[in-house]
């Protein structure tokens, strides 16, 4: 009985924020029929922002660097928060790939408002968005 109940009900949503931003830019390529080779840099391109933009707050392994591109410039504040950061990174970047899709009232403006939301609107949220748009756009 166990095993029939978990077929029929649904699973939870998983309410990380590097899957929520991984499940938007895949909806995203799919919409706009993306090619494999671009699909992929895009994604690609959106996860090293995210990584950066977690990875230059907590200083657990190193950031992403490759060729001219030597990671953030800057450094965050001190108590920058991560969600925040990767939030705005993700954010920033499918903005960026993706002008069409973004916009008021875009399911990618009502993830970012949602996470936003959750993590409230302390110094440490307010910095960990221009961090993570500052990891974007460098």
């Amino acid at each position: 009985m166990a095993v029939a109940v978990g077929l029929i009900l649904p699973m939870p949503a998983n309410a990380d924020i590097v899957t929520d931003w991984n499940s938007q830019i895949l909806q995203a390529v799919d919409a706009l029929g993306s090619e494999s080779p671009y699909a992929a840099r895009d994604i690609a391109l959106m996860h090293t922002a995210m990584y950066n933009a977690i990875e230059s707050v907590t200083n657990n392994y190193q950031i992403y660097t490759y060729g001219s591109y030597t990671g953030p410039t800057g450094s965050a504040a001190p108590g920058t928060d991560i969600s925040a950061a990767a939030t705005s990174a993700a954010y920033t970047v499918m903005q960026s790939l993706f002008p069409t899709l973004a916009g008021p009232g875009s399911a990618l403006e009502t993830q970012y408002n949602t996470h936003l939301t959750s993590l409230g609107n302390s110094q440490s949220v307010i910095d960990g968005v221009a961090w993570g748009e500052s990891v974007a756009t460098d």
